[in-house]
């Protein structure tokens, strides 16, 4: 089994990983939402102004997204 570089640190492949160590199923596809900061290097309480403009696109992506695998996983009537 792969270690992740910190205990307190685990990422993609280490959780498929693990998913696989313990036959947990896991998802073949894997779609990951981001934005990107405009200061990695500021620390802040709250969001700044293009992080907030940002964030209901990024919402309404992840709900497509979403309906996306609700619809896909949908029987079909016969």
């Amino acid at each position: 089994m792969v270690m992740a570089p910190s205990r307190h640190y685990a990422g993609i492949p280490e959780l498929l990983q693990m998913a696989e160590h313990l036959d947990i199923p896991f998802p073949k596809t894997i779609q990951i939402l981001a934005f990107e900061v405009e200061d990695p290097y500021q620390i802040r309480e709250g969001l700044t102004d293009s992080a907030a403009q940002a964030l209901p696109i990024l919402a309404s992506r992840a709900r497509q997204v979403v309906e996306g695998w609700l619809s896909d996983s949908t029987p079909t009537p016969s």
